[in-house]
């Protein structure tokens, strides 16, 4: 792990990890840990659900195959929610056929993992998406400053203008 990536400087990144299979979930847990992360698990997408409404993560594991919320379903969920519309999404799963990865990613996901995982990337993995995550975060910052500094910019303009014209009409 580098000094610059985004693991090295939050020394505590909550992850939430939905997948109905305990042995996966165990060791996606294992390997999180490693990387100090803070993670809560979840059995199902319904109790992955509850989860992301009470707290705020930064980042989801979530298997496509799920029961009470399937994957797809909860990655919707998460999409529509103003407060996790921006958080990256791993799908984790069995399939292998291109309609699943094409149904993962226009429901939303960020990145799609095939198991078996393989655990030799899984770490790279996380730490690449977590940088683009920081940098498309730093990048909405910057528009929103930009968009503020405009939006005055228009209002102290309109003043100048406002003030300017009540002048001309006072000669």
């Amino acid at each position: 792990m580098t000094d610059g990536s985004p693991l090295a400087r939050k020394q505590t990144m909550k992850v939430i990890v939905a997948d109905d299979d305990p042995i996966i979930r165990s060791l996606i847990i294992s390997k999180l840990l490693e990387l100090r992360c803070r993670v809560t698990e979840a059995v199902d997408g319904a109790d992955a659900w509850a989860a992301l409404a009470k707290e705020k993560f930064d980042l989801a594991f979530i298997d496509l195959q799920m029961p009470n919320i399937d994957g797809l379903t909860l990655i919707q969920c998460i999409r529509g929610h103003p407060r996790t519309k921006h958080m990256p999404i791993i799908v984790l799963t069995s399939r292998k056929d291109s309609q699943a990865v094409s149904e993962a990613f226009e429901a939303g996901a960020t990145s799609f993992l095939v198991k078996p995982l393989q655990w030799s990337t899984f770490s790279s993995h996380v730490e690449y998406l977590m940088r683009l995550n920081q940098e498309a975060s730093d990048a909405r910052s910057m528009m929103q400053q930009a968009v503020a500094v405009c939006q005055l910019r228009r209002a102290l303009m309109s003043k100048a203008i406002s003030a300017s014209s009540e002048a001309a009409e006072r000669i």
